[in-house]
């Protein structure tokens, strides 16, 4: 972003107090008679990391110039990137192909009851956590009244309930036993094809995940 274009973002109200660190310019030119807004972070603090940097890009979104902040940082020497606005990011190293090990994560809030659900997903395992604790659910696109299962090494599989959903038992008892050392495999069955998807987990960044999950969740407003 140019030194111009900086000095204009900052003299918008509220820019300034963001303490940006560094500024992106997703825009193809600036229209100044166009709204401007800063997105709403969904965060109760402007950092949740320590020791982190402050990105915030500049796009035009239907005619509205948004003001998009986000997050990165290393925890335990693990790349991580956090979008202020909804708590989406990445946990590792993107590569997106067959050997990405990086994990994804996001965040929603019920729109009727305010509760915040937040997760983590790898492959065709997503972890999440809400106000009771955490769940696992294995796979999409569930074939009707089937069931998703997850191994860990050579110990028996352990079943879900409906769309993929182990109960909070079984996903306390599967939580307590990952570590990135261990073979994840996972197996659910697709719709309307009515057959097996089989994957594995890349487990490599699992407790770095595990712990941004826990810090997106808490620090969520």
């Amino acid at each position: 972003m140019t030194k111009k274009k900086i000095a204009w973002l900052e003299s918008q109200e509220g820019v300034k107090e963001i303490g940006c660190n560094e500024y992106e310019d997703s825009t193809y030119f600036t229209d100044k008679d166009k709204t401007f807004k800063i997105e709403k972070s969904s965060f109760n603090e402007p950092r949740i990391f320590d020791d982190s940097i402050l990105k915030c890009d500049l796009s035009d979104s239907s005619g509205v110039l948004t003001l998009q902040i986000i997050e990165y940082a290393v925890v335990d020497s693990v790349k991580v990137r956090i979008f202020h606005s909804d708590g989406s990011g990445s946990v590792g190293d993107r590569t997106y192909d067959k050997n990405d090990k990086s994990w994804g994560t996001g965040c929603k809030k019920d729109t009727m009851t305010d509760d915040v659900t937040c997760y983590i997903k790898q492959s065709d395992m997503s972890l999440f956590r809400d106000k009771e604790g955490y769940l696992i659910r294995v796979g999409s696109n569930h074939y009707p009244s089937s069931i998703a299962n997850l191994r860990i090494n050579k110990d028996s599989p352990y079943s879900s309930g409906d769309d993929g959903i182990f109960s909070r038992e079984s996903s306390e008892q599967i939580i307590n036993k990952l570590t990135p050392a261990e073979l994840v495999s996972t197996r659910y069955v697709e719709w309307p094809y009515k057959r097996n998807v089989d994957n594995t987990v890349a487990m490599d960044n699992y407790n770095v995940a595990k712990k941004i999950l826990d810090t997106i969740y808490e620090n969520h407003n």
